[in-house]
């Protein structure tokens, strides 16, 4: 006759168990998340130890998963900064000092309006006619200044007695 023993020896394999909780009592191979990576009970009336390294009541399964959290995040804040800067740098490409009434008025980031700054014209008396030729060439033809190359934009240029007028 065969006879049947019940050797119930308990769980043998690792069972999800969610997030670790201080209150919870794990039994052994039960899983929990904790700081991004995931934990092993190693022993049954596992209750209020905190998961960490080289304890005697969980095995690190994973490892990297906070560093990894904490990459993303300040991923995640450069995007976001990046974004806010590209949102500026277009707010002021679509509003460029312009010139009214005789003065350069400039975009206030902080008024989100233009702001009234210096007298456009300027008296041309004050320069030698290489300086006037020099900046007249300026105006209107590409050129260097320190380490970019600039393209005027279709700025005209005339002299009204002794004014030299940039019309923008």
């Amino acid at each position: 006759m065969t006879e049947y023993v019940d050797n119930n020896i308990g769980s043998v394999a690792t069972s999800p168990g969610g997030p670790w909780d201080p209150d919870a009592n794990y039994p052994q191979f039960k899983q929990v998340t904790h700081n991004h990576d995931t934990w092993t009970s190693k022993k049954n009336n596992n209750k209020g130890h905190e998961p960490q390294d080289n304890s005697e009541w969980w095995f690190r399964n994973s490892d990297g998963g906070k560093h990894a959290w904490d990459e993303g995040e300040a991923a995640k804040a450069k995007g976001q900064f990046a974004q806010e800067q590209g949102l500026r740098a277009k707010n002021f490409s679509d509003h460029p000092p312009k010139i009214i009434s005789g003065w350069w008025y400039c975009w206030s980031e902080s008024l989100n309006d233009y702001v009234k700054t210096i007298e456009a014209d300027i008296n041309v008396n004050e320069f030698t006619e290489e300086q006037l030729a020099a900046l007249m060439e300026r105006a209107v033809r590409p050129h260097v200044s320190g380490s970019t190359l600039v393209f005027p934009s279709s700025t005209g240029v005339s002299v009204t007695g002794s004014t030299l007028n940039l019309n923008v």
